[in-house]
């Protein structure tokens, strides 16, 4: 049985980051995204950690935001696993999720939550096809990514971070294809992901035929 809605932290952190998983829908996401030669990683406010476990999808990178407070405190936080990563934190091109969870926390907007931004490394069209289609090649290695985060990288974030860890406080979003593989987790692996956010998800694909 799906979990009912409830009005908590998780939910309150998820709903205001939709302000830039919507922001991100402009950004051209159907086209695997870099940053600007030169200075491409340019952070702006919060805590942004690199990660990278060889064990994940081949040493994948990933960056974790840290919530205003993080190192005073003991206190666990709610987790949202945001794909595209490589342009979460930057500063030119990108997201700008570091600056824009610092406003909307400071505001009150927002409780306070950890980001992890997974890289996409090129994969955009294998990882986020749930299924084959035959418009987007290579293709549906949809499964094996949200295996690989569920029994791979969440478990790292769960042991190295102050999470929350239950589906109620995990959430997974995106845009475009990323948010086709969302809206996916959402339902193949509700016991790990509570909580989704898609946006401008890439159509569904369904045996190779994209449904409107």
């Amino acid at each position: 049985m799906r979990q009912a809605v409830r009005t908590d932290d998780t939910l309150r952190a998820l709903r205001g980051l939709l302000v830039f998983v919507v922001g991100v829908s402009s950004l051209g996401c159907a086209q695997s995204p870099t940053g600007p030669k030169g200075d491409p990683w340019r952070f702006l406010p919060g805590t942004v950690l690199p990660v990278s476990n060889p064990a994940f999808r081949g040493g994948r990178q990933c960056w974790v935001y840290l919530p205003p407070g993080y190192a005073q405190s003991d206190r666990r936080y709610p987790v949202l696993y945001l794909s595209d990563g490589e342009i979460a934190f930057d500063a030119t091109y990108g997201m700008h999720v570091n600056r824009t969870c610092e406003d909307l926390i400071r505001r009150g907007e927002m409780a306070p939550i950890i980001v992890v931004a997974i890289e996409s490394a090129g994969q955009r069209t294998y990882d986020y096809t749930p299924w084959p289609a035959y418009y987007w090649q290579p293709n549906g290695g949809g499964d094996l990514y949200l295996k690989a985060i569920r029994d791979t990288l969440k478990p790292e974030i769960d042991r190295r971070f102050r999470t929350r860890p239950e589906p109620e406080n995990t959430a997974i979003a995106g845009s475009s294809l990323g948010g086709l593989i969302a809206v996916y987790a959402a339902y193949a692996y509700d016991s790990t992901f509570g909580r989704v956010a898609g946006f401008s998800p890439r159509g569904a694909v369904l045996s190779g035929y994209r449904m409107a």
